[in-house]
């Protein structure tokens, strides 16, 4: 019996946020106890809103739904911005905001037509209870599986002083292309990985020395928990107070925060503390209270209860 309708953009070449909550899901629930709806997913919608089919296939008694069942809606930043379930939806309705911090003029309308909404990013939640007042905080989170850095044997490490794995486009990641000229220029050797997804960046973390983060605008990113759970020390920006960063670590230090390219400079050639040491706290930290698992029992728990 389905208990949890997952609806999102599925990209089968970059899988996101969606990918890690339909794999906790199924792990807490059970296989058949979930469905995804969307293009690519166990019902195709193909790029078009899912919902006018999803109310034909309920009307039809197609789905074997639980009477108690939930629809979660996560975002991709794709054609999903625009999709919002009708009224006479008859299950609760919930939507998870990845990427407030570039989408909040949609995150904000869109946020009424569900019963539940949860953001990535704290930053924004006040501005998003001006249209839905049960819009809560829900950090970003690490899969316990395929991030966890001890599932990859000692292998030779990458000849480099620390590494970072992402993009660089020009028109948004200004910040980041600085930071990183300015540590190649002055001494340091980062090496740079790009479209490499799940278990393959966790590889890459464990052959490392160090993880370089930067966020594209002051946001706790999926980078930051899939950095903690390899085991490996990540160094990372210092967040702005309204990030809710103090909050969520509750003043354990499982990595090391710089607040300028210099600084982030200093940490990598002459850490404060070993390495090591930060990076097996950090990974203990993630994995004990910050995985998809553990965010999906706190969705289930807000909308199911």
């Amino acid at each position: 019996m389905i208990k949890v309708i997952l609806a999102c953009c599925h990209y089968q070449n970059s899988p996101g946020t969606y990918y890690y909550v339909n794999r906790a899901l199924r792990k807490l629930l059970g296989n058949d106890a979930v469905v995804t709806i969307g293009n690519a997913n166990d019902i195709d919608t193909r790029e078009v809103n899912p919902y006018p089919i999803l109310m034909d296939k309920i009307n039809a008694g197609e789905l074997d739904l639980d009477p108690k069942a939930i629809l979660l809606e996560v975002e991709s930043g794709g054609f999903d911005l625009g999709w919002t379930p009708p009224p006479e939806f008859p299950f609760k309705k919930a939507y998870w905001a990845i990427d407030s911090h570039i989408s909040l003029i949609h995150h904000q309308p869109k946020s009424r037509f569900y019963d539940h909404v949860f953001l990535a990013q704290n930053a924004y939640v006040k501005q998003v209870q001006e249209y839905n007042k049960n819009t809560a905080w829900l950090p970003l989170a690490c899969d316990e599986e395929l991030h966890d850095g001890n599932r990859f044997p000692d292998q030779p490490m990458i000849p480099c002083d620390i590494t970072f794995v992402g993009h660089f486009y020009p028109a948004v990641h200004q910040r980041r292309m600085g930071l990183v000229h300015y540590l190649q220029s002055s001494g340091v050797q980062v090496g740079i990985f790009s479209d490499l997804w799940l278990d393959k960046v966790t590889e890459v973390y464990r052959k490392s020395r160090m993880v370089l983060n930067c966020a594209l605008r002051g946001d706790i990113n999926m980078r930051f928990f899939e950095a903690l759970a390899s085991g490996r020390c990540m160094v990372t920006d210092q967040l702005p107070p309204e990030s809710g960063i103090k909050e969520l670590l509750g003043g354990e230090q499982v990595c090391l925060f710089y607040n300028s390219p210099e600084e982030a400079r200093m940490m990598i050639k002459n850490p404060p503390k070993d390495p090591d040491a930060i990076g097996m706290v950090g990974r203990e930290w993630v994995l004990a209270g910050h995985t998809y698992q553990h965010r999906m029992k706190k969705v289930l728990e807000v909308v199911g209860g």
